[in-house]
């Protein structure tokens, strides 16, 4: 159910959407809706919090990002990652990206949880040598790129090749966290 409801959102606002519309996208009665979710809501948060779990996974598994090939290609592979979840993760992403009156809880569980992934990040780059720059808005200068950038290739349905948009955040996100490196 939660992956219908991914698709429900990327044609209709979280606003819009209603129970009957995941219902009848997943396939399941109102009854069994209720049965896992006291309301949209509920399956919103739900939603934050496996998207939340595969963010700072990412992160988790970030070396640091030394001013040399390694490091690129270490910043490489988790921009790989961060593309494909911002992608896959879009229309829940475009709705917490708005101020909306309707769940202020989850997109400040979002905000909440956008902090401590660029904390995480921050460390990694402190830890590759970034010093010009502070680590922590260097990390969401880049996340913040990286999901514009994602976000413009989903919903203007550009057909780029995925390998030569993560070299070119790579290439920029190197020169931000290490301008004199190689």
């Amino acid at each position: 159910m939660l992956e219908q409801t991914l698709v429900v959102l990327s044609r209709r606002s979280y606003a819009d959407t209603r129970v009957e519309d995941i219902c009848a996208s997943a396939g399941v009665s109102r009854a069994t809706f209720y049965r896992y979710f006291d309301g949209k809501d509920q399956l919103f948060d739900a939603l934050i919090d496996r998207m939340m779990a595969e963010v700072l996974e990412t992160a988790a598994h970030l070396g640091a990002v030394t001013p040399d090939a390694d490091g690129r290609a270490t910043l490489a592979h988790w921009l790989a990652d961060l593309v494909s979840i911002t992608e896959r993760w879009g229309p829940l992403v475009d709705e917490v990206n708005m101020l909306r009156a309707s769940n202020p809880e989850a997109r400040g569980r979002a905000v909440v949880m956008t902090g401590r992934f660029a904390d995480l990040l921050g460390e990694r780059f402190a830890a590759g040598g970034v010093k010009d720059i502070d680590p922590t808005m260097a990390a969401l200068a880049i996340i913040a790129m990286t999901d514009r950038t994602a976000h413009q290739i989903r919903t203007w349905n550009i057909d780029l090749d995925r390998s030569a948009v993560v070299d070119a955040l790579a290439t920029l996100a190197m020169k931000m966290l290490h301008p004199m490196g190689t």
